[in-house]
């Protein structure tokens, strides 16, 4: 019996059929069943299957799974039941009510099925039975009769599938989630070559399957188009994936289909005012919490409450988000709907005014809001830049700006940026001249020098006619740098000791800090590195007193670290160099600071390579260089690396470093930091013998 055989702890992962196979074989007597076999193999599914099987055998009655069209509930449930039907000595049966819409009707459907001709409870009294009731959620006022009968059936259990729970008490909601990367590429795959049998995978599929929220119905839909496209023609059109997913079999529902169709079998079951609420939660993206909700939709908590129980959204965490898949039906609604263009402003003037108040708030910002409304706030921004003229799109890309800086989204700050300010008023204020200011950093760490000294330069300007001196130190010392890496160095000497001259007298240590670092790059690269260590020595004193990682200038204390580290390794003071790269690289991972950490593993491959470890200083020379292809940073510390690289290549040979600088270059940022510490650590420890 597989009451004897419950899974445990440790359990292999044999599939669905070697699992029915099993225990097909203690059949001993044939029992009445109605479990129909499924046509095709079931990916994946283990750990369900497992808790499932536990649930049953366990002390729930009922067991509803529940979750959005296509996600493959008929066919677990059915998977389920094949597995412990030989346990149901007087019978297990499958009963679809999909083309049901009145309860009776549904009662009648199972007492055939069942074959009863008189009252069902009497039928089954206390034979072991288990039902599978599939599709039931236009018809879940059944719930009450379905209780009665499991109170007068002490031996039924029941299966049943749902897009809404019927909310009883001998229920046990089972949420059936979208199918993880690994099972998904699995199913694409083996539908795929279904299609066509010369199908050959390629990593791709991972993407696909990914964009199409892991659902096992979209997948297969979608897999029969590789007959006529290839993977990288299906990711091309995925922008729009309702158009491809069409097409299902013949022998299918007609809800399966299409995947609208499946999606708009939940939605014709909503009331008017949650079908209004479902349409206008498209214009989130990447969900939001609550409270955004029911402002942005102006819904009640019932309404949200509802759309949940029909398995439209689901809440993760503090959100509430929707499959993208979905959120694209609804977006298309919105649109028919004639609301899309008040809902989206809406939407944007929500997200306006919350990084308004952040950004008027004590201590700045708050980057953990920022990154979790990250994507809500981009699609501020395309409804925000559609306007003819509001410095609005302006405000939201301000509050953006650092982190797209630290995250190395330079492109796309970049072109925000540019538009937002296209649509802006030109006055001379003193919010444009800041918004210039910040509009060049972009360009500028992209290497479009051109453009970023315009911007500064009108930047400055302002801030001169405005006799506004902080923000002249603040360009000035911009420019300073921007004319240090284009190589004009007197000009650079002359713009950073002016910024220097007025951070002092005004007292701002941030600022005088920034200036410092500016100069000591201007020292490394006029062979000063004695000189450039002392003015970094004070740029981190000044930093650690004021907080090493304050808001919105935390870049700026890494960088101090690091360049300080570089200019002690040039000096020949290796452990102190090694211990300054430590902290400086530990804080650009926890704070997910791009260019910093670059930097910071192309000097921990200066230590390395002078301790012995070429073959590691090469991988790490490997990972910056795909770090700055991926951000767009441009190179500017070619100078400081380009002894490193000659004496990595050196000592292992021209193809040995090749060999490792390929590898690293496989390395993701976050990995080629952890690679660097571990080499920072263990050399600090134990430093060869010279």
């Amino acid at each position: 019996s597989i009451r004897s055989a419950a899974p445990a702890t440790g359990l292999p992962e044999p599939s669905a059929k070697d699992l029915a196979a099993g225990y097909q074989a203690e059949l001993a007597t044939p029992r009445p069943s109605s479990i129909p076999a499924p046509p095709t193999s079931l990916i994946g599914r283990h750990t369900e299957l497992v808790e499932l099987l536990e649930l049953l055998h366990g002390n729930a009655r009922l067991i509803t799974l529940t979750g959005p069209g296509g996600t493959g509930k008929t066919r677990l449930a059915i998977a389920a039941a094949a597995l412990v039907a030989d346990d149901y000595g007087d019978g297990a049966y499958s009963v679809d009510l999909s083309a049901v819409q009145n309860p009776e009707l549904a009662w009648s459907s199972i007492a055939q099925t069942l074959g009863a001709t008189s009252p069902l409870a009497a039928k089954i009294g206390d034979g072991t039975v288990l039902l599978v009731l599939d599709n039931l959620e236009q018809i879940a006022s059944v719930g009450t009769e379905l209780a009665a009968l499991l109170v007068a059936c002490p031996n039924l259990h029941v299966l049943a599938t749902s897009r809404v729970p019927l909310h009883i008490g001998a229920e046990r909601e089972y949420a059936v989630s979208p199918l993880p990367a690994h099972d998904a590429a699995e199913l694409f795959v083996e539908r795929a070559r279904a299609s066509d049998y010369g199908y050959t995978p390629d990593d791709a599929v991972v993407e696909i399957c990914g964009r199409l929220d892991g659902l096992p119905l979209a997948i297969e839909l979608l897999a029969a188009r590789v007959k006529v496209l290839s993977n990288a023609a299906i990711l091309r059109n995925l922008d729009r994936r309702l158009p491809l997913l069409t097409g299902g079999p013949r022998d299918a529902p007609a809800r399966h289909q299409t995947m609208a169709a499946a999606i708009a079998w939940s939605c014709d079951l909503l009331e008017s005012a949650e079908a209004v609420l479902f349409r206008r939660l498209s214009v989130f993206a990447g969900g939001s919490i609550l409270d955004a909700v029911l402002d942005i939709c102006e819904a009640s908590l019932g309404q949200v409450t509802r759309l949940v129980d029909h398995s439209l959204i689901r809440r993760q965490g503090d959100r509430l988000v929707m499959l993208e898949t979905i959120r694209e039906f609804a977006a298309d609604l919105l649109t028919e709907s004639g609301e899309a263009a008040q809902t989206r402003a809406r939407h944007a003037r929500y997200f306006h005014d919350l990084v308004t108040q952040l950004s008027s708030s004590d201590g700045g910002t708050p980057h953990e809001v920022i990154a979790d409304e990250t994507d809500n706030l981009r699609a501020a921004l395309a409804f925000l830049v559609e306007q003819p003229s509001t410095d609005d799109a302006l405000d939201v890309a301000k509050t953006l700006g650092y982190m797209w800086y630290a995250e190395g989204r330079l492109a796309e700050g970049d072109d925000w940026f540019t538009r937002a300010l296209a649509r802006s008023d030109p006055a001379e204020t003193e919010e444009r001249e800041w918004a210039l200011a910040m509009a060049a950093e972009f360009p500028r760490f992209r290497g479009h020098w051109a453009r970023a000294e315009s911007l500064k330069l009108q930047a400055l300007a302002i801030a001169r006619r405005l006799d506004l001196p902080r923000r002249i130190a603040s360009d000035l010392g911009d420019l300073g740098s921007i004319a240090v890496v284009r190589g004009d160095l007197k000009a650079a000497r002359n713009r950073l000791e002016e910024a220097l001259a007025i951070r002092r007298r005004l007292e701002l240590p941030h600022g005088v800090a920034f200036t410092l670092l500016a100069f000591a790059d201007l020292d490394l690269r006029e062979g000063f590195a004695s000189r450039a260590a002392e003015r970094l020595e004070e740029a981190v004193a000044i930093l650690r007193l004021e907080g090493l990682t304050a808001p919105e200038t935390a870049d700026l204390g890494v960088l101090a670290l690091l360049g300080l580290a570089e200019a002690r390794r040039q000096l020949g003071d290796l452990n102190l160099a090694v211990d300054l790269f430590i902290e400086g690289l530990e804080l650009a991972a926890d704070l997910r600071l791009a260019d910093a950490g670059r930097a910071g593993i192309e000097g921990a491959a200066g230590v390395l390579v002078a301790r012995g470890r070429a073959d590691r200083a090469a991988m790490l020379l490997g990972a910056a260089a795909r770090s700055m292809t991926e951000t767009g940073f441009v190179d500017d510390s070619a100078l400081n690396r380009a002894p490193t690289e000659a004496a990595a290549r050196a000592s292992l040979g021209e193809e040995a470093y090749r060999t490792c600088f390929g590898e690293g270059s496989a390395l993701s940022l976050p990995e080629a930091i952890g690679l660097a510490l571990v080499g920072l650590r263990t050399t600090r420890k134990s430093p060869p013998s010279s």
